[in-house]
């Protein structure tokens, strides 16, 4: 029988630019695969598509090493990577962080939040919602959000009142990561950043903001990582 690899820890970010800072203080290196533990007739094909995909760094805590996987954006990339991860590795716990916008005006720039629901809307309805409620980890102290994951990044002022009664910040990927995760009962939780208010603004203020806010996000995560002794 395969022997999977095993990982204590996954944090996920949609995009390098957002997980470019957290690359660098943690020194994460390019994860080499093993062929022999991979799955597939074709292994060459998975393997070129994600190779720039997964990263691997050291715990502080004990001699482990943890993997940071850039999903992409949307759901499609997000359940790919995330189903190949799952077959080939066995996995601890995943970390979902990443930027966000802000559907309330209380949410403002650069506040780390610990998502507490995260909601998808299959149809304009509201009746069409999906939703996981995720369990809060012991002695966090950040702030609660609920989350709403869409299909496409920007919205007129009307839907995005019409948004705020569901959620109060949204994304494009975690409703997917955490539906993934639960398919494969793995333990997960999201960390978010607000970076814009998911307005006709929003791309603008993002790439604005990224360099900054990326490295903020970097700072928080690692700080989260810490606080909470996760590789123990």
């Amino acid at each position: 029988m395969r022997s999977k690899e095993f990982f204590p820890l996954v944090v996920l970010f949609a995009t390098f630019p957002e997980a470019e800072p957290f690359l660098r203080e943690t020194k994460a290196k390019r994860h080499l695969f093993n062929l022999k533990r991979i799955l597939g007739k074709d292994e060459s094909k998975p393997l070129r598509r994600f190779s720039k995909c997964f990263y691997e760094f050291d715990s502080p805590y004990k001699k482990a090493k943890a993997l940071c996987l850039l999903t992409g954006v949307g759901f499609r990339s997000v359940e790919d990577r995330l189903e190949f991860l799952f077959n080939n590795y066995d996995v601890g716990q995943v970390i979902n962080v990443g930027l966000a916008g802000s559907l309330k005006g209380d949410f403002s720039y650069g506040l780390f939040v610990n998502v507490k629901e995260v909601l998808f809307l299959s149809s304009p309805a509201f009746s069409d919602r999906r939703s996981f409620l995720i369990d809060r980890t012991e002695g966090d102290d950040l702030f609660q959000a609920s989350l709403l994951s869409v299909k496409k990044p920007l919205m007129e002022k009307k839907e995005r009142e019409n948004l705020s009664v569901l959620a109060d910040i949204v994304d494009m990927e975690a409703f997917k990561c955490v539906e993934v995760c639960r398919r494969w009962d793995v333990r997960h939780s999201v960390l978010k950043m607000i970076s814009d208010q998911a307005d006709e603004k929003a791309e603008e203020c993002f790439y604005t903001l990224l360099p900054q806010l990326s490295k903020k996000l970097g700072q928080e995560v690692l700080a989260y990582l810490s606080q909470h002794k996760i590789f123990l």
